[in-house]
């Protein structure tokens, strides 16, 4: 915190204002802020749109072991949305594919013999 606070007390010093400058005219210019917003969106659509599915489909308990196990899908999943839903006329159907993609996705993972054993071994107890 020191660290920071005197730096930010020293920008009027033309050294540090002029490469504060360079770095945010340099971040801004290079494709860091496009692929910072396609991953983090990317996680998020890819979250919402398996929440979406899966919490009409399964009990919570085995919600969060088929995230565990398919988390690094989920995540692809959603950076595909999200570049969808950055292209003119294709971002008007880009939510239908997404959400029809996820149900498909969904009923695809839940028939594979090894996420099925999970399921089951792991069910709730009624």
């Amino acid at each position: 915190n020191t660290e920071m606070l005197s730096f930010l007390l020293n920008m009027g010093n033309s050294n540090y204002f002029f490469l504060y400058l360079l770095l945010s005219i340099l971040f801004f210019l290079s494709p860091m802020p496009i692929t910072f917003i396609l991953l983090l969106n990317g996680y998020l659509f890819g979250r919402e749109y398996f929440e979406l599915v899966t919490y009409r489909r399964l009990d919570p308990s085995m919600i969060n072991q088929l995230k565990k196990s398919k988390k690094t899908q989920i995540f692809i999943f959603g950076v595909i949305t999200t570049f969808l839903a950055t292209l003119p006329i294709i971002n008007l159907i880009a939510p239908v594919l997404g959400a029809a993609t996820m149900v498909h996705l969904f009923y695809g993972w839940i028939r594979q013999p090894k996420v099925q054993n999970q399921l089951v071994k792991n069910r709730p107890k009624l």
